[in-house]
């Protein structure tokens, strides 16, 4: 009878699965604002691929994801508008993996053609009525792009860091879009939603596609078909269940239909997922596959124990279950007295449990999930070995040397993963494995320190180790984590820099988005901000004042700890108020949660009357505690009107002292503002002192203003010989010269028409100088048309290549910068940089900020280094520029600034980068 009631549901979970199903909608029911992301996959090595085969191969496979949105609708015409998002590119050649994935750059090269896919796009017109493409416009930067291919030998550790060897490949992103994009929307108006497959995902299916194995649409502004069907039947289940759904993508789900203690979850998932099921604020991890059709068991009363699963995808499901987390910290103190063979022992036996668990499943499982489970085996035992180590060689109990754990390691486990590469792969301890690797090697620098003191990683050095050790998606995971955490600890001046080369380099929407959530939060409770912006529902508690005459200490906390430690917190920070005197200016706010009010009614006060301990409604808790980043030994500083002063004093041990609190303190209280009650003797001393001195301070005024203005005229004259100096020097005759002679070999030639060509640039160049030298400022379009007419003259005598990159953010025609600024230093990048090689590559970028315009000029030529003993005529209008920006910046808040590196000094390759930035 049980059998036939699993049969009876697994049936309705198959139906409903298809009835939940919405077919590809008609493109005429899309209106303007929709968008959908297309993924374009091609097979290299066809391991069980085919009609019904495996569509989630990692290895052997090139993937291309678009997005794509309605730019415009009339009537039957409908407009696309089409961008890369991503390209993927991963296959076996010999020992070696050959990887390239535009989110995770591994050089600075891969960065800059990542520029130029998100700046190329495709304009695709439509007319509904006729079903056919009108038009189609792209607009391209560059038409062939170059990627740089990494080459990563297969295991870890067996060869040392690995040796950056890449390979290039060329991308025509016309061609690209025109056997991706435009076949997808050819038959999608031919065939309608008639050929679509339910599979995986809307996928549509021809015979004549030979240059995709799989097109489909993976995520959209509509509702996709529900792929997953989910029946958790709940035994014991109560009016006050709640149950809910959680997908590594951090979409949450809640059901969407109960009957009695069944509970149906159906929803789209694109490719397979770790999911998370929340039953009462526990949870177990699922492992789930597009079209899994799956039924759990749960008894509420003693969950997580006792689930059991059943239906499509239960093999990887119960897998997954039963190999659930042991939780480590419950094992360091049981390996810390164990030698390095005991320990490699203990945890062989371990494995021998793992495998005996995944053997039982793994020929009922998808190859995804079982390829995904055997990394994961080989993940989970490194990671206990790394723990271990850490854990003893941070007591100092271990002397360094692995010696036969390591070769444990090497021959059974490192040797089987590639962290390069196992991304792709749901590992459940893959990024536990990277952390804990990172402190295995931080630990070891510290260890070999030759300083008696243990060596104290601060964010950068972290930072710093994480990009020496590792490329590609391990080091953008780390240094997320690392810049995360530094946001949220430290001031935001101190991380910007961090934040500033993770969000440039870094392409995975998921990692930017995350990074910038936090910085969006801690930027709004930063120092000098107010409390009374952020909405919070505790603010009556601290009953702030429209002037500051105090101050208060805030500490929220959710967390359930004893009232005996609270208590010896609070006493702690109050005895620091008392110490300092500020114990009549200062009062300790403390909130938590009514569920402990009673727990703490009858308990005994010993601090005095400057502490407030509030209980508050738990889910606005949760969400006040969140916002202001409050915590267990984390309280915020703040006056009493509100304005923040530190939102991180950590009391933790050993973290805190009465000096920290006062030096805040002290540095406040010396603040003009802060001092809002002046004493009347001394504000009556400084009325009679104004009197008495007025004419003297009138004179003096005017003495001084006289020769500021004296000063700024005499600067003014200097910067306009300066000025008429730099015209001189970039219309030096050398240059004039080689312009007209290079001319004049083309008319020789009998090229009239290059000729014509080049001397109608030379005439625009030469005009183009004259306007400006008699402007100020001008426009950025001038200046872009003066380099791109310098360089394309250059380029008759030197060979040479060149990008002049703007930021979209820029407006070339309203944004303005200093005329004659940016020319010499891209004269320096040909003569002195290109021609001695003669070839090369320039790149001229743009970008802005909210202060400040800025100009990067990147080539590959000789260095600095080498050619600071050359001394032509540019080399002294850069020198004449230096002297302009300094007499600038003597009269200007926001200075100038130019800065020349050799990129010999942090790179692997020769060249000079110029690093200008203009005051906005």
């Amino acid at each position: 009878m049980k059998q036939l009631t699993i049969s009876l549901i697994y049936l309705f979970c198959l139906l409903s699965l298809q009835a939940a199903n919405t077919p590809l909608p008609d493109l005429n029911s899309l209106k303007k604002g929709d968008w959908f992301e297309l993924e374009c996959t091609q097979i290299n090595q066809h391991k069980d691929f085919g009609k019904d085969g495996n569509p989630w191969s990692v290895e052997g496979k090139k993937q291309v994801f678009y997005k794509i949105t309605v730019s415009d609708k009339q009537g039957d015409l409908l407009q696309l508008s089409c961008k890369i998002d991503r390209l993927l590119n991963i296959f076996e050649y010999k020992n070696d993996y050959i990887l390239y994935d535009t989110n995770f750059p591994m050089s600075p090269k891969q960065s800059t053609a990542n520029y130029f896919i998100n700046k190329d796009s495709l304009i695709i017109k439509i007319d509904l009525n006729k079903k056919e493409i009108t038009e189609e416009n792209y607009q391209f930067e560059k038409e062939s792009l170059n990627f740089e291919c990494e080459f990563i030998k297969k295991g870890f550790l067996k060869y040392g860091l690995p040796t950056r060897s890449t390979s290039e490949i060329e991308i025509n992103t016309k061609e690209l879009y025109e056997k991706s994009v435009i076949t997808y929307i050819n038959n999608w108006l031919k065939y309608g939603d008639t050929r679509v497959k339910t599979r995986s995902s809307q996928v549509l299916y021809y015979d004549n596609w030979r240059e995709w194995d799989e097109m489909r649409i993976t995520n959209a502004s509509y509702t996709l078909m529900h792929n997953v069907n989910v029946i958790c039947h709940i035994n014991n289940a109560t009016d006050s269940t709640i149950i809910n759904f959680k997908t590594s993508d951090d979409q949450k789900i809640k059901p969407i239909s109960q009957d009695g203690n069944k509970f149906r979850f159906a929803f789209f998932m694109p490719n397979p997922q770790s999911c998370w099921i929340y039953l009462n604020n526990k949870s177990i991890a699922l492992s789930l596959t597009p079209n899994d059709s799956l039924i759990i068991d749960i008894d509420e009363s003693s969950f997580p124990e006792k689930t059991k699963f059943s239906g499509l995808g239960s093999a990887a499901c119960q897998c997954t279950y039963e190999l659930r987390e042991d939780y480590w910290q419950n094992y360091y103190f049981k390996w810390a007295d164990k030698s390095m063979i005991d320990l490699a022992k203990i945890f062989e036996q371990r494995q021998k449990k793992y495998e005996a668990v995944f053997s039982k499943y793994k020929n009922q499982m998808s190859r995804f999930w079982r390829e995904s489970k055997q990394k994961d085996l080989h993940y989970r035992v490194a990671t206990e070995l790394f723990i271990a180590v850490n854990i003893m060689m941070k007591w100092n109990e271990f002397e360094g040397n692995l010696g036969e754990l390591q070769k444990h390691l090497e021959s059974k486990h490192l040797c089987k993963i590639t962290p390069m590469i196992d991304y792709l792969y749901s590992s459940g301890h893959y990024h536990t494995f990277l952390e804990e690797y990172i402190k295995y090697q931080q630990l070891s620098i510290s260890s070999n320190n030759f300083s008696t003191n243990i060596l104290n990683f601060g964010y950068e050095e972290k930072l710093l180790l994480t990009k020496m050790i590792f490329r590609g998606y391990p080091k953008y995971y780390c240094s997320q984590r690392i810049i995360a955490e530094y946001l949220q600890e430290k001031p935001l001046t101190e991380a910007q820099k961090e934040y500033d080369w993770f969000r440039y380099h870094c392409h995975a929407p998921k990692f930017n988005a995350q990074l910038k959530n936090i910085y969006d939060r801690m930027e709004k409770i930063q120092a000098d901000q107010s409390i009374k912006d952020l909405n919070i529902s505790i603010a009556p508690y601290l009953n702030l004042k429209e002037k500051a005459d105090g101050y208060i200490l805030l500490n929220m906390n959710n967390a359930m700890i004893s009232y005996e430690w609270e208590e010896k917190e609070i006493r702690k920070q109050d005895s620091i108020f008392t110490t300092l005197g500020f114990e009549k200016k200062a009062e300790i706010v403390v909130v938590r949660r009514n569920f402990i009010k009673e727990k703490w009614a009858n308990k005994p006060k010993n601090y005095s009357e400057n502490v407030k301990i509030y209980f508050h409604e738990k889910d606005s808790l949760i969400k006040d505690t969140e916002i202001l980043k409050t915590g267990v030994n984390r309280y915020m500083l703040l006056r009493n009107d509100g304005t923040i002063l530190h939102n991180n004093i950590n009391t933790g041990a050993g973290s805190f002292s009465s000096s920290d609190f006062y030096d805040v303190l002290l540095e406040d209280l010396n603040k003009p503002e802060a001092n809002n009650q002046a004493d009347t003797r001394r504000l009556g001393f400084a009325i009679l002192f104004t009197l008495l001195f007025s004419g003297l301070i009138a004179w003096g005024f005017i003495k001084i203003r006289s020769r500021q203005i004296k000063k700024k005229e005499e600067s003014f004259r200097r910067l306009a010989e300066l000025e008429l100096k730099v015209i001189r020097s970039q219309m030096n005759p050398h240059f004039l010269f080689n312009a007209l002679s290079s001319i004049q070999h083309l008319i020789n030639k009998n090229k009239i028409e290059k000729a014509n060509i080049y001397l109608s640039r030379f005439a625009d160049m030469m005009r183009l100088v004259l306007n400006n030298s008699a402007k100020e400022l001008i426009s950025l379009a001038d200046e872009l048309k003066l380099i791109q007419n310098y360089l394309e003259l250059e380029k008759l005598r030197v060979p040479f290549e060149f990008n002049l990159i703007v930021d979209s953010q820029l407006n070339p025609e309203e944004d303005e910068l200093p005329g004659m600024l940016i020319q010499p230093f891209v004269e320096n990048a040909v003569v002195h940089g290109i021609a001695p090689k003669r070839n090369g590559h320039i790149d001229i970028r743009f970008t802005k900020n909210k202060h400040y315009l800025k100009c990067e000029v990147v080539d590959d030529g000789i260095g600095i280094n080498q050619s600071s003993t050359q001394n032509s005529g540019n080399g002294k209008a850069i020198k004449m520029i230096q002297e302009r920006v300094n007499i600038v910046n003597s009269q200007s808040d926001h200075p100038f600034s130019v800065q020349l590196i050799d990129r010999s000094e942090e790179e692997d390759c020769s060249g000079t980068t110029v690093l200008i930035k203009i005051p906005i």
